[in-house]
């Protein structure tokens, strides 16, 4: 059975810098929202010698999606439908051929922030050239919502930069709440290959989508 079920944002809208943006302040909204978005990668790696043999590289690695880091405990939500991609993903050596080898990983992509200059969110300015990336697993999904939830292991935020110093780190702050129709919203995320986040603002027309899910 089909069901109407609110459009919860926190897998593309952070909702922490909605006053910036209803004050059109989206530059001061992106800095502070840039730390806690995440980019998805799919890394393909330890392929068998005859593998090898047919592929140009020794490994296939490229973005697939967006999240946002949610915990210092090193959670990420993300969409449901980015982790069903990698595990639908098939490695084809150059005459299409299905690759039966080759171990698939998770990778969480973020900009680590200058611990020795700390800006207005008191997590440092985030050097956009430093970018981190770290191993992640499934640990729970939700496909009514098109929600997964992934964890970093190790835990970035748990190991030290140098004796006594850890990894700050500036989770997102989600709401489950249904916005108003007519509401600014930001939406950041990595729809490129690289790590470049692209930031675009408008106004929610529908809070409301029949996303096509069975209930339980």
């Amino acid at each position: 059975m089909k069901i109407l079920a609110p459009w919860i944002l926190i897998c593309f809208v952070t909702v922490t810098g909605l006053s910036q943006v209803r004050s059109n302040n989206l530059p001061a909204t992106i800095e502070k929202i840039r730390p806690s978005v995440a980019q998805i990668t799919l890394l393909v790696s330890d392929f068998t010698d005859a593998d090898l043999q047919r592929l140009p590289r020794p490994f296939e690695q490229f973005a697939v999606g967006t999240g946002f880091i949610v915990s210092a405990q090193g959670y990420v939500v993300t969409a449901k439908h980015v982790v069903d991609a990698i595990r639908a993903y098939k490695t084809r050596d150059s005459l299409g051929h299905d690759v039966q080898s080759g171990e698939k990983k998770i990778l969480i992509g973020f900009p680590l922030p200058n611990s020795g200059d700390r800006g207005q969110n008191g997590y440092g300015t985030v050097n956009r050239a430093n970018f981190e990336s770290v191993p992640a697993k499934e640990v729970a999904d939700d496909a009514g919502h098109d929600l997964a939830l992934l964890k970093m292991e190790p835990n970035p935020f748990e190991q030290e930069l140098k004796p006594g110093q850890k990894l700050r780190v500036a989770p997102a702050r989600l709401s489950s709440e249904r916005p108003e129709e007519g509401s600014a919203v930001a939406l950041s995320g990595y729809p490129l290959d690289y790590a470049v986040l692209v930031t675009t603002s408008g106004t929610i027309a529908s809070s409301w989508t029949d996303i096509g899910a069975d209930a339980d």
